[in-house]
């Protein structure tokens, strides 16, 4: 009976440790949403991701059959999964014109700006750096996401449509 007892008191405190070792590491993970295919704010801090140009959220792309597909939303759609459940790490390369931190930024070790290009997601923004332009040449030539028909790149766009869609999307992972 002794035996059975201090079992159960085991149990029971194990269960309890864990618990509290469960919710001490779920107050420190970061607060992450997604704004638009390449800005995120973690912990009050927005970060542009540096060296890629992802299209605007209410941007529509060419598709390979000849008709439009929302690819600014999918941008978005696609950094939100990438950012989901892992640990993630920004990098601090200074603020650009509108304050935001430039950043590269990994998830697990992946690193999520050049993941976005190879998705056909976003663009090498050649202006700001060649960092990824290898990546970019094989999504291009894979003819994936943006590069499957030509399409407007997303400062042509903005200047043409302003900044259209770009409400916040709702994102919280952890």
């Amino acid at each position: 009976m002794q035996v059975i007892a201090a079992l159960i008191c085991r149990t029971l405190l194990t269960a309890t440790l864990s618990l509290f070792a469960f919710h001490a590491f779920a107050e420190e993970a970061p607060h992450i949403h997604v704004v638009d295919g390449d800005t995120l704010d973690v912990d009050g801090v927005r970060y542009r991701l540096h060296g890629i140009d992802a299209p605007e959220p209410g941007q529509k792309c060419k598709s390979a059959s000849g008709g439009t597909w929302p690819c600014g939303k999918e941008a978005s759609k696609a950094l939100t999964d990438l950012v989901k459940g892992g640990s993630l790490i920004c990098d601090d390369r200074g603020k650009e014109i509108r304050g935001r931190t430039l950043s590269v930024c990994t998830i697990d070790g992946v690193d999520i700006n050049a993941e976005m290009i190879r998705r056909g997601m976003a663009w090498s923004f050649k202006k700001y750096s060649h960092d990824n332009d290898q990546i970019e040449e094989i999504a291009k030539a894979k003819l994936v996401g943006v590069w499957q028909a030509q399409t407007e790149r997303p400062g042509n766009f903005e200047r043409t449509n302003g900044k259209i869609g770009s409400k916040k999307l709702p994102m919280v992972a952890q």
